[in-house]
């Protein structure tokens, strides 16, 4: 008798377990799908979101493109950069920017700038920290 209950529990832990890394939801895959083709897009891997790109509404990947492909990328650095009095969002942004653009040393000195100004909030001490461990480990 225990070694039904015992069999039983470890077959739904398996099933569960399955659930998680395969959905069944439609609406889970397609998510799935969406956040790998976002990646790509982030990291410049336009060739491969391409091939992701047909199994994908138009509206869901317009604007994210758009936001991410290099000219737009340079036009919000150069603004972002002419701002006199900077902040530490401002400092952040250039971070993040720089880095999409593959400039990681400027990245890790924009990062070290927000946070020398704001070294207590969270998300900047996670930029700082993670462009200093990016540079030591590319």
């Amino acid at each position: 008798m225990k070694q039904i209950w015992v069999t039983t529990i470890l077959i739904w832990l398996l099933i569960v377990g399955i659930l998680r890394v395969y959905p069944l939801s439609r609406g889970d895959k397609y998510f799935a799908k969406l956040q790998k083709w976002y990646w790509a897009v982030e990291n410049s891997q336009w060739e491969k979101a391409k091939t992701m790109e047909k199994d994908l509404n138009k509206e869901d990947t317009a604007a994210f493109a758009k936001e991410n492909e290099n000219g737009e990328l340079q036009r919000r650095l150069a603004q972002s950069k002419s701002k006199l009095n900077k902040t530490a969002d401002d400092w952040a942004e250039i971070s993040v920017i720089l880095y999409k653009l593959g400039q990681y040393q400027e990245s890790a000195e924009a990062a070290a700038t927000a946070y020398e100004i704001d070294p207590i909030r969270e998300d900047v001490s996670r930029l700082y920290f993670s462009s200093r461990a990016f540079l030591q480990n590319p």
